[in-house]
């Protein structure tokens, strides 16, 4: 079943099961909060694929005091006595979920400070493991590294020691985001303006105290959702933005689409952590969204240290309102010159933005070089290495030939197929690059 059809099942679900809990008098309030908790498990429990050893519980992270709502987890955990409570150590939980029935600020720093020391566990867990020499896989990471800069990343941990401290900064909040249970924190019902929940966290962040507040990237929740509005990361799960003047959004806020939107991220989690494919669809629909936060990396060359520093983006409720229109997904398209480049990649390793090839190729296309480097780096399917090296960085890119000249390259056939079905635009032929060194 493809996403767009699991989204409507859930959405309808919830819509019924919350208008029958509504219309229930019930003055206790753990009893109301356990109630809009078991919605949420029984929701997430209709998108999980069959097949695969996932269970939706509520109860306890190995390591850690409190009580967790609601957890995604893989395998048998250790169940409390004779409750429906369980333990599972942080390595076996996918998804964590704080639910609020209504989401007002003090519930968002409750849940937030909640959730945070989870991903202090799972930080700690990670370099102890470093430590170990037990070095993660870095091939996802390296892939949304260069999606994001438009510069190649390192293929391995262990090569990390000879980047930029930078870019290890990047490399290593990327590599976490993979391997770090996502957190959730679901609301019913709350802030009645996109404004308003992106101001609430804002003003929870500049009140939070870096020494003593876990607000590192990693510390961030994946998604919040309020009724009709969500605020989101963009760190690979599944969402992989570009930079904006040498800044990384690693937040911004949605609305409408709350319920596609935890399902995006919770797939993505199955996703990367069972190295399967998911049912995605064909849908062709890309929903708008606004930039919260953008990190700029710092680093102390003296100390030795190096930490984020988040730069805010605060339009007002009718700036966003405005600016949100849903947009339709397309693929990368090549004229029947720059075509060429595409061809000459699936049988080098690399075009060399230097080169006589690359200059008569811009050429050709009546651009300058500088233009045709940054068309090709803007496609996503491309990085640059050493600064004049440009190559694809997806384990597979689909080129289809297009019979009114030029070609159209994507890693996603099915939607590339629509696309060209809807827009009647007919192809001619194919090519698949496969990077071998990525699939495995």
């Amino acid at each position: 079943m493809m996403i767009k059809n699991i989204v409507e099942i859930i959405e309808a679900f919830i819509e019924k099961e919350v208008e029958i809990v509504s219309e229930q008098e019930m003055g206790h309030m753990p009893t109301l909060g356990e109630a809009y908790e078991c919605i949420t498990k029984d929701s997430i429990s209709k998108a999980i694929p069959s097949g695969i050893n996932l269970h939706v519980v509520s109860g306890f992270i190995n390591g850690l005091p409190e009580q967790i709502d609601c957890m995604l987890v893989h395998g048998e955990g250790v169940r409390y006595g004779r409750t429906d409570k369980y333990f599972y150590d942080i390595e076996n939980v996918l998804v964590v979920f704080e639910v609020k029935k209504t989401l007002n600020k003090s519930d968002l720093v409750s849940a937030y400070k909640q959730l945070a020391p989870i991903s202090k566990l799972a930080c700690d867990k990670f370099f102890e493991g470093i430590d170990n020499n037990n070095f993660p896989d870095c091939t996802d990471a390296h892939r949304h590294f260069s999606q994001i800069t438009g510069r190649i990343a390192v293929n391995s941990w262990s090569e990390l020691d000879y980047c930029p401290p930078k870019d290890v900064l990047m490399m290593s909040v990327l590599t976490q985001e993979l391997l770090f249970p996502v957190k959730i924190i679901h609301g019913y019902g709350g802030y009645s303006t996109e404004y308003g929940l992106r101001n609430a966290f804002l003003d929870f962040l500049e009140a939070c105290d870096p020494k003593v507040d876990y607000v590192s990237i990693n510390a961030l929740p994946n998604l919040i959702v309020s009724e009709r509005f969500s605020l989101f990361k963009t760190a690979g799960l599944p969402f992989v933005p570009e930079c904006v003047d040498e800044l990384w959004p690693v937040m911004a806020s949605s609305r409408d689409n709350v319920i596609e939107l935890m399902v995006e991220v919770i797939w993505s989690k199955i996703s990367s952590f069972y190295n399967r494919a998911m049912p995605w669809g064909e849908d062709l629909n890309v929903d708008s969204c606004a930039a919260l936060l953008l990190a700029e990396p710092l680093f102390d060359s003296d100390a030795q240290v190096g930490g984020w520093k988040y730069h805010t983006r605060e339009p007002k409720e009718r700036t966003l309102q405005e600016a949100r229109k849903p947009s339709e997904w397309r693929p990368a398209f090549f004229g029947e010159s720059t075509s060429s480049i595409l061809i000459h990649l699936q049988y080098n390793p690399h075009v060399d933005t230097q080169s006589d090839f690359f200059k008569g190729v811009s050429e050709e296309a009546g651009i300058s070089a500088q233009d045709l480097r940054k068309d090709l780096l803007s496609s996503k399917i491309m990085a640059e290495e050493s600064g004049r090296y440009i190559r694809f960085i997806l384990p597979v890119v689909h080129m289809l030939f297009l019979k009114e000249g030029g070609m159209a390259a994507s890693d996603d056939i099915d939607r590339l197929e629509t696309w060209l079905s809807k827009h009647e635009i007919e192809s001619e032929g194919r090519m698949v690059f496969v990077n071998i060194d990525r699939i495995l």
